[in-house]
């Protein structure tokens, strides 16, 4: 059985229309149901399972936030969610972290309500943002009731619907911004025409109880200060399922911020999408011979600014999943692992740290750092992730120098990434003279700067000015490369004495005719990407630098 889902606004609300369907699909026919983006529209399938006439009444999908001073009793049937009880738990835990507070709290919960109480749901969050954009919307709780005591004419219009033919709920509805995003305020339109988003008729109810399905089963919420940001599982070809399980273990990282949460939300999908995959993991996700993003196109990104009585929207953008390179083996796949979890560590818990940690958004410097990551991270340009590095390069030494934390990049994952998945930079970086002259680079910066007690002195503009001499093109860049490789030998071998790495001048001639091949725009700034990133300690009197560097 297939259907075709038509992408009908541009918006992530197209999506949650899709995942509905597929979620619906599956529960009727007991297996699971697929999701193909094929451009214009999605293709939701589910060939096998129980026929048409053997079909139960479907439950209505999504969670009742139940609120007993305006609901009335709670619903016996579906997924209920006692915001109440939640809200009380999540205000004690703010209030005290005593367990003993904790469970004297509980305990009242459970004598008042009379249900057992074990702790906070893990959607409460989220369904506390969904209550901070209702303002009186409860169009959902009149279509969770109507499915639950209509469950005959519910699957009669259902039968009806999944083979073509019209046929609506009968359930009272009316419009809400958070299924619909292009409606209301924050959209622009003439002064005589603009509405309220309740002030739209929407008459396809059976499309927007899909979208309330797809909203619990691909949609995160995440709230800064007044204002909400939303993201919805964007598929690409993968099982509602699937997505349902990637959006759980999403939603139980702790993950904050403006910037960095787009980063790190994309780095953290992609990094599940990898682990869980068949290329790591028995009978997951089929990656082998396909890059991730042809899985999961990325994150629908919805941000909604608080204008007090409303919420309006302000970005409706996507944050593309990455697909460097095609996994076509297990090394490949831990390769992807490497690469997305170095920013932010492997996310297993406190202490886990990697070089954007250190970032933080109240400074002006530290965000534009984040915004030239997340630039490249939906680019997916050579270029834009070398600005970010040679940009990263003078914060870094400065951090350092002031005794602050920040860690480097690593050269080894770095390599991974450029030979992977921008291979015509092979020949560049493997050369023995682009090697070396890294190697003198690094020795002469983040390595001197960490080692208090050497007699090396530290290159702080040395970043700055190569990335000038690059815009004055070819001449002057190897102009400043030569002066800087003539300073660092005679350092090597007038201050310490003959201890440490020497440029050769065969080196040097690598680099002349690498630029003559690829221009100073990009050689240059690939020795920066890899002069300031942290190689392997070797511990060798060849390279006393990094042995040093291995105690600190």
């Amino acid at each position: 059985m297939d259907l075709i889902v038509p992408k009908k606004t541009g918006t992530y609300a197209d999506t949650l229309c899709a995942m509905g369907y597929a979620t619906l699909l599956a529960e009727l026919r007991k297996k699971s149901a697929r999701i193909e983006d094929i451009g214009t529209a999605y293709l939701v399938s589910c060939p096998k399972g129980v026929d048409a006439d053997d079909w139960t009444a479907p439950a209505p999908g999504f969670c009742f936030i139940w609120r007993q001073a305006k609901d009335g009793p709670r619903p016996v049937q579906g997924t209920v969610l006692d915001y109440e009880a939640e809200k009380a738990l999540a205000d004690a835990s703010k209030k005290s972290g005593s367990s003993a507070a904790r469970r004297r709290v509980e305990e009242a919960l459970e004598e008042v309500n009379e249900l057992p109480v074990a702790g906070n749901d893990p959607e409460y969050r989220f369904c506390a943002i969904i209550e901070s954009m209702r303002k009186g919307w409860m169009s959902d709780k009149s279509l969770f009731h109507w499915i639950v005591e209509h469950p005959d004419e519910c699957l009669s219009v259902v039968k009806e619907r999944v083979q073509g033919r019209p046929a609506e709920l009968k359930a009272d509805w009316s419009n809400s911004q958070i299924l619909n995003p292009s409606t209301g305020k924050g959209v622009h339109a003439a002064k005589t025409i603009a509405k309220s988003a309740g002030g739209f008729n929407l008459v396809d109810t059976f499309d927007e109880w899909m979208k309330l399905r797809g909203l619990w089963a691909s949609m995160l919420g995440y709230r800064s200060g007044d204002d909400f940001k939303f993201f919805v599982i964007e598929p690409g070809d993968i099982s509602s399922e699937h997505v349902e399980k990637l959006r759980i273990e999403l939603r139980n990282l702790s993950l904050w911020g403006i910037v960095r949460l787009d980063i790190e939300a994309t780095l953290r999908l992609l990094q599940i999408l990898v682990t869980r995959s068949d290329a790591i993991a028995e009978g997951g996700f089929s990656l082998m011979g396909r890059k991730p993003n042809r899985i999961i196109r990325g994150l629908r990104l919805a941000f909604f600014k608080s204008l007090g009585t409303a919420a309006a929207l302000m970005n409706d953008s996507l944050l593309p999943l990455p697909g460097w390179f095609t996994i076509e083996t297990r090394d490949d796949a831990n390769a992807y692992l490497e690469i997305c979890q170095e920013p932010y560590g492997t996310g297993t818990g406190k202490g886990d740290y990697g070089p954007l940690s250190a970032l933080q958004e109240k400074h002006s410097d530290d965000v534009e750092l984040l915004q030239k990551y997340r630039r490249w991270l939906t680019s997916g340009e050579l270029s834009d992730l070398l600005e970010f590095h040679a940009s990263f390069a003078p914060w870094l030494l400065r951090k350092q120098a002031a005794n602050d934390f920040a860690i480097p990049f690593r050269v080894s994952i770095l390599h991974q990434l450029l030979t992977k998945g921008y291979p015509e930079v092979k020949e560049i970086i493997e050369s023995p003279g682009f090697q070396s002259i890294a190697r003198a680079i690094r020795n002469t910066t983040v390595y001197a700067v960490s080692m208090k007690n050497s007699n090396r002195e530290v290159r702080f503009g040395l970043a700055q000015r190569w990335k000038q001499r690059i815009k004055s093109g070819d001449t002057e860049f190897l102009a400043e490369l030569s002066d800087f490789v003539q300073q660092q030998n005679w350092e090597v071998v007038n201050r310490l004495k003959g201890r440490g790495h020497q440029v050769t001048a065969s080196d040097l001639d690598d680099i002349v005719c690498l630029t003559a091949k690829y221009h100073a725009g990009l050689v240059g700034m690939l020795l920066l990407a890899y002069g300031f990133a942290r190689a392997e300690a070797v511990g060798t009197k060849e390279e006393p630098e990094a042995a040093e560097l291995a105690t600190v």
